[in-house]
C-alpha cells in the first residue's frame, strides 16, 4: 500500500492524523485554481481581470511547491505551462491598463 500523507488511526494504530504540508500546499492551490472558474462560471468574474491570472498563478505556484516533495512529470508539465500563460494574462492586463490610462 502507498503511503498517504494523511493517516489514520485504523491503518497504524499508534499514529495520529499526519498532514504533510505539501499536501496542504497543494489543496490550498486546488482552492485557489477552482476559485477563479467557479466566479468565471457564477458571472462573478471575467477572464480579463487581473484578479483571474494572478490566482491562477497562485495555484499553479502552490502545485509546483507540492511537486518538489512528490514529483509527477505530468502535473509539473501542467503547471509550468500554467504558470506561463498566467503571466501572459498578467502581462495583457497591465498593459491594457496603461493604454486605457494614456488614451483616457
Amino acid at each position: 500500500m502507498s503511503e498517504c500523507s494523511i493517516r489514520h488511526g485504523a491503518e497504524r494504530p499508534n499514529e495520529e492524523w499526519e498532514v504533510d504540508p505539501y499536501d496542504v500546499t497543494g489543496v490550498v492551490g486546488v482552492v485557489i485554481y477552482l476559485t477563479p472558474f467557479v466566479l468565471v462560471q457564477l458571472g462573478r468574474m471575467e477572464t480579463e481581470e487581473l484578479r483571474y491570472s494572478l490566482l491562477n498563478l497562485g495555484g499553479a505556484v502552490c502545485f509546483l511547491i507540492s511537486l518538489t516533495h512528490t514529483f509527477n512529470l505530468a502535473s509539473f508539465v501542467n503547471n509550468i505551462v500554467w504558470v506561463v500563460f498566467s503571466l501572459v494574462g498578467i502581462v495583457r492586463t497591465v498593459r491594457g491598463r496603461r493604454k486605457v490610462l494614456v488614451a483616457g
